[in-house]
């Protein structure tokens, strides 16, 4: 399957497709299964952060920057994926218009900045909810 630019892969219920901050070797469009996307909180814990299905699409942000995973994946249920090899898809995008791939490139980094900005609000929120959580305990126990 080397000349392939695409190779069906399958997970049982549990299994990693990859972890958050791995650096990227291909991108997934699920056949059939769930997968959970997970995402390390500002406390530590991981939480799932959604469900994708079936004819859906994960990991491609990370295959088209030059950045480490921004959340892992894991099978919800067993999944059959089709996986696309970042090796693969260079192939393929050295062989089309130069204006395609910069357009991909240009696109996966706004998406990315947006959701950096996303998750400084979600950190800003938590630390202002600590904060303010804090505050209500000294005013309760001010009170007694």
């Amino acid at each position: 399957m080397s000349g392939n630019l695409v190779q069906r892969q399958e997970f049982a219920a549990g299994d990693m497709l990859y972890h958050e901050g791995d650096d990227a070797t291909a991108m997934y469009m699920i056949q059939a299964g769930s997968i959970e996307i997970l995402k390390r909180s500002t406390d530590g814990f991981i939480d799932v952060t959604e469900m994708r299905g079936p004819g859906q699409v994960l990991g491609e942000l990370a295959l088209l920057t030059s950045r480490p995973r921004t959340e892992g994946a894991r099978a919800k249920t067993a999944s059959t994926v089709i996986a696309v090899q970042r090796t693969r898809l260079n192939e393929k995008l050295k062989e089309s218009d130069p204006f395609v791939k910069a357009l991909f490139q240009l696109l996966a980094q706004n998406l990315l900045s947006v959701m950096d900005q996303k998750h400084k609000f979600e950190k800003m929120a938590s630390l202002e909810d600590l904060t303010h959580n804090d505050e209500d305990a000294s005013d309760e126990t001010a009170k007694k």
